[in-house]
């Protein structure tokens, strides 16, 4: 691997995203218009299990981690990186070394200085949490040298990790990684106090958290509500919002908030899983529509009968007419070709999918089967009737090509829970990209050591594709050899891809700011909302009939 190029693969990688960014074509407001300070934003989401930016594992504590928290880099709406808590950054030719100047003045919400030290501290601890816990953290923190000997004990600190006083920071990799930037704009990336962590402890933390974000929390009562209220000394922009209140009711969410948004109770609401057929009949909704890197999948467990047979899982994948799916080109839905959705390096339009082949996929089936199989269950979280549907739709179309196929629905805790202690046969996931890279896509999911990797796909062959795209000199290289892991895939089938999505998030008439990026709303930043001038906020909590 040449040293030239590791660094500008970095730079490269950067640009060909951008390119490829597709605009929020929400509205914007007159020019007339400016933001003003004051009221309070109401919204809903299903509630997170921690608050603890290590611990991070699904977009609903991310949506949350991003107002608390803050990290050395952010992207703006077209995942362009930008300076946060680091006011600069240098990296060595070889792709390796990377120096953060730490912006002098900004504090926590307690009034503490942010370090070089707590940085030092924030990506220590997560390489020390428990297996259940930040197993995506420690996948990319992994990266840096001297990270594993020290997750294993065998170290007293990673070597990788250095300052140079309280306002630089110093990170070492053992080998390039291109998107090595994107990890630091990550949720996992940002930082968390020393002192104040160490005196609480991580489970306190977890449920109390002070950070360095636009928002600090006021209060979290379970089931019901979650309130943030401006960070007045908060070292960016400061929010124009006094207070965010993040209602959280029972699973399924959505269709409560849809309800609730009707009624004037709530600020948004993201239709993405639910089209423009129910957008809310108020005055002057404004509609963001932006397409996501995300992908909805069906996923098999390959180490259990019968998914444990390679022909089983084609004959399925060949037996789902996608055409014929509920939802698909409606809204926000639209049908997979492959694995990468658009937008991402490396993304093809053609369909590489197992072609549909209902007659193959009787026949195999028949075959292989075997004879004691009663029924399989497909495990699916809880979304809203919408999404109901479309998994409705795959059991009817599995059960016309000979495979008994019913669905179990769980509330997303119970639905996550699920997939770590591997409970589930067969699934239906939605994945969004951690970060702007395919590696965020294949890696995790598809890798044996991956951290999401919960169908226990274990191809030695396909883990050296990944291993060599992530080393990957040049662009040319890394993306075609993400399209062979792409083409291996879907092959063995472990995974049929169902659809991509566009985000679509309905805003009320007199809320302004709104930036959606292709990473979801999970990465929308509130700091940058603003209520026009003279609207009269809301200020009530979600009724019961909502609950």
């Amino acid at each position: 691997m040449t040293t030239r190029h590791s660094s500008l693969l970095i730079l490269l990688l950067t640009l060909a995203w951008v390119g490829c960014a597709v605009p929020d074509d929400g509205p914007t407001p007159s020019k007339a218009s400016a933001p003003v300070r004051g009221g309070t934003l109401h919204i809903a989401q299903t509630a997170p299990n921690s608050l603890d930016p290590g611990q991070v594992d699904d977009s609903y504590e991310a949506a949350l981690v991003n107002q608390i928290h803050d990290g050395l880099l952010r992207r703006d709406s077209n995942l362009n990186l930008l300076p946060s808590l680091a006011t600069s950054w240098q990296i060595s030719r070889d792709g390796r070394q990377f120096r953060f100047e730490i912006k002098q003045g900004a504090r926590f919400h307690d009034g503490s200085p942010v370090t070089a030290a707590d940085f030092v501290f924030s990506f220590s601890r997560i390489l020390r949490f428990g297996p259940d816990l930040a197993s995506a953290a420690r996948e990319y923190l992994s990266l840096i040298e001297g990270a594993d000997a020290y997750a294993r004990g065998e170290a007293d600190t990673i070597s990788g990790l250095a300052t140079d006083g309280d306002h630089v920071l110093m990170v070492r990799l053992t080998e390039p990684y291109a998107s090595f930037l994107h990890v630091m704009a990550s949720e996992i990336a940002f930082v968390v106090p020393k002192h104040y962590v160490l005196e609480q402890g991580d489970e306190e933390f977890s449920r109390n958290p002070i950070g360095a974000g636009a928002f600090r929390l006021v209060s979290w009562t379970a089931g019901e509500q979650i309130v943030l209220e401006r960070f007045d000394d908060y070292h960016g922009n400061v929010a124009w919002l006094d207070r965010v209140v993040v209602h959280t009711p029972p699973d399924p969410v959505a269709p409560r908030a849809i309800a609730a948004f009707r009624r004037g109770e709530l600020h948004m609401v993201d239709l993405t899983l639910h089209g423009q057929s129910t957008l809310p009949a108020v005055a002057g909704p404004r509609l963001h529509r932006r397409r996501e890197l995300s992908l909805t999948l069906l996923a098999f467990n390959v180490h259990r009968a019968p998914f444990d047979d390679v022909n089983v899982r084609r004959a399925i994948a060949r037996g789902i007419d996608h055409d014929r799916l509920s939802g698909m080109g409606e809204g926000g839905q639209h049908v997979a070709t492959g694995i990468l959705p658009p937008g991402f390096p490396g993304y093809t339009p053609e369909n590489k999918r197992l072609a549909f082949d209902p007659r193959y996929a009787i026949d195999t089936l028949e075959k292989s089967l075997p004879e004691s199989l009663d029924e399989i269950r497909i495990a699916v979280p809880k979304r809203g009737a919408e999404a109901d549907l479309l998994a409705e739709d795959l059991c009817h179309q599995l059960r016309a090509v000979g495979l008994e196929a019913s669905t179990h629905y769980l509330d997303w805790g119970d639905f996550t829970e699920g997939l770590v202690e591997d409970r589930f046969d067969a699934f239906i996931l939605t994945w969004v990209a951690d970060l702007p890279d395919p590696d965020s896509f294949f890696y995790p999911m598809f890798h044996s050591t991956g951290s999401t990797n919960f169908h226990h796909l274990n191809d030695p062959a396909l883990d050296q594709i990944l291993d060599d795209a992530r080393a990957g000199s040049t662009i040319v290289a890394r993306m075609d050899s993400y399209r062979d892991a792409e083409a291996r895939i879907l092959s063995e089938a472990a995974v049929v891809p169902i659809c991509f999505s566009t985000t679509l998030l309905v805003v009320a008439e007199h809320v302004y700011g709104v930036e959606l990026s292709s990473m979801g709303t999970a990465q929308m930043r509130l700091n940058h909302v603003w209520f026009a001038p003279g609207a009269i906020t809301i200020a009530s909590s979600m009724p019961e009939a909502t609950r």
